[in-house]
């Protein structure tokens, strides 16, 4: 059964491998044609009739994907699946040849008429998640505007960061961004993945703003409206004589602010993108020695649906294989695999000792978690393997280790006084004071027939007299990839994966002190 969007997922990936075997080497312009000629290639493979809306540009100035171009293996031929595309075949060209993060290929389809035939001209634009659909003016004053998203998401000013393209012509807006009192995360390129970013809840994006280009408004758009988000644009008119070849295009007011629906209009819109470096919202391509590994979204309006894909192209080659993790990059919309940490107090027996609630508990109380699972899982060994139970207990300088090996496997479970920090790579924020009675490390090392599995949990707590902001801020310019997963009361938890390890920050302020937590989950034999 034929289903476009999985087409065009295809398209994308395939874009993306290509592209990224450019990453790096200092060629925006060969990075740009590999994709480009990857997708067009493609193309030519999906059973369509397909017209290029939104391209490389003019027929004389691209040679190939530029606009007005037919593809498709059944382009011409009646009867056949008729539709309008526009491509990005590599967003951040800057971005991917400097190895920077955020690069992403991008593809969006939809029935004929279906989105906007946008000139190659700059755009002004504003773009907010579902929350603040309808809360924002393109004409309002950026002060107005984020009072009311800031009011939408139910947090204050301070609490939003707008995402802005660093550009010159962009001082005045981020000097007013700034006087209002949030933040701004300034990109070099790829305001596209950033508007869908916007969209996507735990991304730690709340709003783009600024002009850039009119194709990718469109595509943002596209996307938009899979995930209910909404962009506002108007045109930027440079001349008359680029006024007058917008309204040979048939646009005839210049002046118009376009709406999510009247720049992607179509009922049935495909969006597809694949990362090539990572990014806020996508991993980028990695190679290995059994192939290539993709992290994709493919959104569909009609049905509603979004995917995140995550797929492994294998070589082809006799002693290939598969390897599963338990723990993958959590994705935005999903549950973690991985494990989670609660939000909420422990409560203490000794009224004299400090009681640090949220994230930072919720880490500490999964050692308490899994030595109760240890003891419940002893008790039922013992039932079996009674004679074949061995539990040691030894104290030394670094603190209190109990080991208890079974026929099936053993547990380790050490109170570190001096965790090393290095073990659970994170780096530790300068002038934290470390908190000796809490962290510690809890590792499984499980054997049955021909299987073996490992894991372990690292963590350890520290304390500061910064505030949690500033903590935020440090974390975020040492660590830019890392979400944000969860924000609540004051609380902030960030993490990322990579390699099999889960690696945690949770952020709490209590008492006029930053409670800082850092732990890492993983299984050691999936690197």
């Amino acid at each position: 059964m034929f289903d476009l969007s999985l087409e065009v997922l295809r398209v994308v990936e395939d874009a993306a491998i290509a592209s990224a075997r450019t990453m790096g080497m200092g060629d925006p312009r060969t990075a740009d044609q590999a994709a480009v000629e990857s997708m067009r290639r493609c193309l030519d493979t999906v059973a369509i009739d397909g017209t290029i809306v939104i391209g490389e540009g003019e027929r004389d100035k691209a040679p190939m994907l530029y606009i007005g171009e037919k593809v498709g293996s059944d382009k011409d031929r009646d009867g056949s699946l008729t539709v309008d595309i526009a491509v990005d075949p590599l967003e951040g060209t800057n971005l991917c040849a400097t190895g920077a993060g955020g690069a992403i290929t991008v593809l969006a389809a939809s029935e004929r008429g279906g989105l906007l035939h946008a000139p190659d001209c700059y755009m002004e634009k504003i773009v907010v998640g579902p929350a603040a659909k309808g809360a924002v003016e393109l004409e309002a004053p950026v002060k107005h505007n984020l009072k009311a998203i800031a009011r939408r998401l139910q947090r204050g000013v301070d609490d939003l960061v707008v995402v802005v393209l660093d550009r010159p012509r962009h001082q005045k807006l981020i000097g007013d961004i700034r006087e209002a009192g949030a933040r701004i995360r300034l990109i070099s390129d790829g305001d596209l993945s950033a508007g869908i970013a916007a969209a996507v809840a735990g991304t730690g994006v709340h709003a783009v703003m600024g002009s850039g280009g009119a194709p990718e408004g469109v595509l943002t758009a596209a996307a938009l409206r899979c995930l209910n988000g909404e962009i506002l644009g108007r045109l930027v008119v440079k001349d008359d004589k680029q006024r007058e070849r917008m309204q040979a295009m048939g646009i005839r007011d210049t002046d118009k602010t376009y709406t999510t629906q009247e720049l992607a209009p179509g009922r049935n819109i495909v969006f597809a993108a694949s990362g090539v470096t990572d990014g806020n919202l996508l991993k980028g391509v990695r190679f290995f020695g059994d192939g290539t590994r993709t992290q994709s979204i493919v959104m569909t309006l009609t049905p509603a649906r979004v995917r995140f894909v995550d797929t492994v192209h294998l070589e082809n080659k006799p002693d290939v294989k598969v390897r599963f993790r338990r723990s993958t990059r959590d994705l935005p919309g999903t549950f973690s695999r991985g494990s989670s940490y609660g939000v909420g107090k422990r409560n203490s027996m000794n009224q004299n000792n400090s009681q640090r609630g949220g994230v930072v508990a919720g880490v500490l109380v999964a050692f308490l978690i899994l030595a109760a699972l240890a003891v419940v899982g002893v008790f039922m060994a013992g039932m079996y393997f009674a004679d074949n139970i061995h539990v040691q207990k030894t104290d030394s300088a670094k603190g209190e280790t109990v080991q208890v090996d079974t026929p099936i496997g053993s547990m380790r479970v050490e109170g570190h006084k001096h965790l090393d920090p290095k073990l659970i790579g994170v780096p530790v924020y300068p002038g934290a004071i470390r908190e000796e009675d809490n962290g510690g490390a809890v590792s499984f090392d499980f054997s049955h027939d021909s299987s073996h599995k490992e894991f372990t949990v690292l963590a350890a707590h520290y304390s500061t007299s910064d505030s949690i902001d500033k903590v935020k801020e440090f974390y975020h310019h040492e660590l830019p990839h890392w979400m944000i997963t969860s924000r609540h009361n004051g609380q902030v938890k960030m993490e990322y994966t990579e390699d099999g390890y889960k690696r945690i920050i949770a952020l709490h302020e209590e008492n006029g002190k930053t409670h800082i937590g850092l732990a890492s989950v993983g299984d050691p034999a999936s690197n």
